[in-house]
This record gives C-alpha cells, structure tokens and sequence, in this order.
C-alpha cells in the first residue's frame, strides 16, 4: 500500500488521551509526532506505525525527565523557606523593630515569590545565600536527598524507557539504514529544547 505522504494513516490521536498526561502539552507531543513523521517519511502503514511507536517512546522518556525535575521542583521551596529562616532571624535580632509577619520579605513569602520567580525576590534571595556562602547546588543537593526514593524509582523507569526506545529505533535502522540516527538526532534536539533554560531562550531571541 502507496500512502500519499502529507495524508498520515494515523495521526497522534490514533493513541487517544491516555497518551498524555493532564499537565502535558498536546501542542508539543504533535509537533514531536510531526518531526518524527518527517524523518521517518512513512511509504507504507508499516512505516506509519514506526511514527506512532518512536513517537510516543521519545515522549515517554522526555516524561520522565521532566517528572525528576517537578519532583525537586516540589520541594525545593520548602529547603528554601527552612534555609532562609535562620538568616531572616539573625537580621531582625539587629533591628529594633521586628519584621511584621505580613512583611514581603519573611521567609515563607520569599521563598514563594522566589519560585515564582518575582526578579526582586530572586535579587533578594540570591543576595541572602551569597551572604550565608550558600550555594544553588547545596540547595538542589538536601532536595534530592529529600526525596532520594522517588527520584530513584523514576529513574528505574526513565532507564526501561530508554530501553524501549533504543529497542524500536534499532529495529527501524535494521530496516532502513541510517534512519534510527536521525531520530535519535530528533529525539536529542526535542529534549534539549525543552530542558533549555528560560534565560537561555531569552537570549537566543535576543541575538535574533
């Protein structure tokens, strides 16, 4: 069977909702399934079904990056509201008026504006742990730990879903050689795309 290549057999919706998450994009896993679908350029339904296979493997293991990263995400603001405390303390122990507890500038609501990522807080913020020789790192380092068993437990699945993913793009290079490299190409271009930093993205447009 002939298939006309700008008419796909099946499209993303061929694997229903339950092929994303209710936090996940639609947007970004179709355009995933189309830069899949352009590499691959299907000639039969066979090859549509490779499309629909390394897509949504690409997708499963960029999923579980991203759950590692909420996961550190989701604590980090309170290692932060804990790290600010004792700094916050000593500064109102040398003012004679205490910080009012609505103040900005307690450490519960800097550590939410910070996450939120308010510029004046992070200024403030950044300041505090430079002051306290505290460190990004440090802070991400006691989060992990924090949450060590999940962050384990999602990486036992990142690396079976890696597997599954390997597994179908040798077996299409078996197929058609030099195709599994292109999408591995593809499937590296996605993720670094979407773990690139908003900082880093703001340049770009920048220099653009």
């Amino acid at each position: 069977m002939i298939l006309d290549v700008a008419k796909p057999a099946y499209g993303p919706e061929f694997l229903g909702e339950q092929a994303l998450l209710p936090s996940e994009d639609r947007q970004k896993y179709e355009q995933l399934f189309d830069d899949v679908r352009t590499v691959i350029n299907p000639k039969d339904v066979f090859e549509e079904h490779w499309v629909l296979d390394a897509t949504h493997q690409i997708w499963e293991a960029f999923r579980f990056r991203r759950l590692a990263a909420q996961v550190l995400t989701s604590v980090m603001r309170a290692v932060l509201e804990k790290t600010l405390r004792p700094i916050i303390d000593a500064e109102d122990a040398r003012e004679p008026v205490p910080r009012p507890a609505w103040s900005p500038d307690t450490a519960e609501r800097l550590a939410v504006r910070y996450m939120q990522r308010d510029q004046v807080a992070v200024e403030k913020v950044n300041s505090m742990l430079n002051g306290a020789d505290i460190t990004q790192g440090m802070l991400e380092a006691e989060a992990a730990t924090m949450r060590s068993l999940d962050l384990q437990r999602i990486s036992a699945l990142l690396a079976k879903a890696e597997s599954r993913r390997n597994a179908t793009l040798k077996a299409i290079e078996r197929h058609r050689e030099g195709l599994g490299a292109q999408l591995r190409d593809a499937a590296e271009k996605f993720e670094m795309n979407e773990f690139e930093t908003p900082r880093a993205k703001s340049t770009q447009k920048r220099a653009a």
